[in-house]
């Protein structure tokens, strides 16, 4: 019985069998060959119109320490209109303090510090680069103690109150002009202190 199952495994039905297993193997190993071969053009293409598509960014901006510096310069810079002691501006132009080389330039303006209507510019000396200030008003005591005040800052109250207006009126009539406005806090200083000159020249007339 084993020597006739063998017999039939060689020439009759299992080796149809055999043959066809054969047969679908090739099948198999074609369409796998097919499939990879598929997988592996679409990967090139893919990467071929990837790289079409690429374009190099060339906005890119890199914030180093010497360009934030410059930003902040630039949006430090003077805008707008001023009202100037042209006298005191000159003054303060006419040479560097440190290198007493002059005349200083207003285009190394580095930064501006506004004090109401006053300004303090802090300009680069072109011949040693030190940083100069130069103020475009001049400047009083007022009061016992406590800091300076500017000129034009106590002249800007004084003529509102002459001309029978407040703070909300000049501060108007400056953004109209393109000038820097006045704080209320620093109206009222002003007022309060240009007040008490006024009852005091009142008294001795």
């Amino acid at each position: 019985m084993a020597a006739h199952f063998k017999n039939r495994s060689l020439t009759g039905k299992f080796e149809k069998i055999q043959k066809r297993n054969r047969g679908n193997i090739i099948k198999l190993q074609e369409g796998l060959q097919s499939w990879k071969n598929g997988n592996i053009s679409s990967e090139v293409e893919e990467n071929k119109n990837e790289n079409e598509e690429f374009e190099p960014a060339t906005d890119i901006v890199i914030n180093t320490r010497e360009s934030t510096a410059k930003q902040e310069i630039k949006e430090n810079l003077p805008q707008g209109s001023r009202i100037v002691d042209i006298n005191q501006l000159r003054k303060g132009l006419e040479s560097c303090p440190f290198c007493k080389e002059g005349p200083l330039s207003l285009s190394n303006v580095q930064q501006e510090k506004l004090y109401g209507l006053a300004s303090k510019l802090y300009i680069q000396c072109q011949f040693c680069s030190q940083t100069n200030v130069v103020e475009t008003s001049l400047a009083h005591k007022s009061g016992a103690s406590g800091p300076m005040a500017y000129d034009i800052n106590t002249k800007s109250v004084l003529a509102s109150l002459h001309t029978g207006i407040g703070e909300t009126h000049l501060n108007g009539i400056l953004s109209v002009m393109n000038i820097p406005t006045m704080t209320r806090a620093s109206f009222k200083t002003r007022e309060r202190e240009a007040g008490k000159v006024v009852e005091a020249v009142a008294g001795h007339t």
